[in-house]
């Protein structure tokens, strides 16, 4: 089932996305931010801002319902939908601490981590906030004024890296320069309409 939801996916996961993606890596999304920084610090007057995000608890924190519908937008064939439903209904959940356990309840949310199919459900549910930071920056030269546009996000699973190049005269001239809180503002949008934060 995963090999098929992989081969489903695979034309419309973002190529910004480095980790649960077959012949990826967080090797590769190092030397991908650490070439471009290293390229715009050889630029005279330039400085880059980044900004580290990580979403918490993020494989426990999808929701069923936003991720099987995520699933239909990104091709997922839909026998394999009816699938994943299944799977994921009405699962269980026990705490062990020590010899005592507690009473089993249901979850509603969320994939198990460590198996195959909770890195692809990760990577398909979180797939839109790349394009969801993109479609902004047509809106973003009247906003952050000295920003290039040379800007960047790289995923690796729920940690992401956003990086711009900016100026050094617009840095130093205590102007809010950039399209760094405008974007961060719409990954803190993305997480609360997918139901993350």
């Amino acid at each position: 089932m995963v090999d098929w939801m992989c081969n489903d996916v695979s034309s419309a996961i973002c190529k910004e996305q480095y980790g649960g993606v077959p012949q990826s890596s967080v090797v590769l999304a190092l030397v991908h931010l650490l070439h471009r920084w290293n390229k715009a610090l050889e630029l005279p007057q330039k400085v880059i801002r980044i900004v580290f995000l990580d979403f918490r608890k993020a494989f426990d924190l999808i929701d069923h319902n936003i991720f099987l519908d995520n699933c239909c937008k990104i091709g997922v064939r839909p026998r394999l939908i009816g699938r994943l439903a299944s799977y994921l209904s009405e699962r269980r959940q026990v705490t062990r601490f020590g010899d005592e356990y507690s009473t089993s309840r249901v979850i509603n949310g969320g994939v198990p981590q460590g198996s195959r199919i909770g890195r692809i459900a990760f990577v398909i549910h979180i797939n839109a906030l790349h394009a969801g930071i993109k479609d902004s920056e047509s809106n973003l030269t009247e906003l952050s004024p000295g920003s290039e546009n040379d800007d960047d996000l790289t995923m690796f699973m729920d940690d992401s890296t956003l990086s711009e190049v900016l100026n050094v005269s617009n840095h130093v001239s205590g102007e809010q320069i950039g399209s760094a809180p405008v974007k961060v503002m719409k990954v803190k949008n993305f997480a609360t309409e997918q139901k993350m934060s």
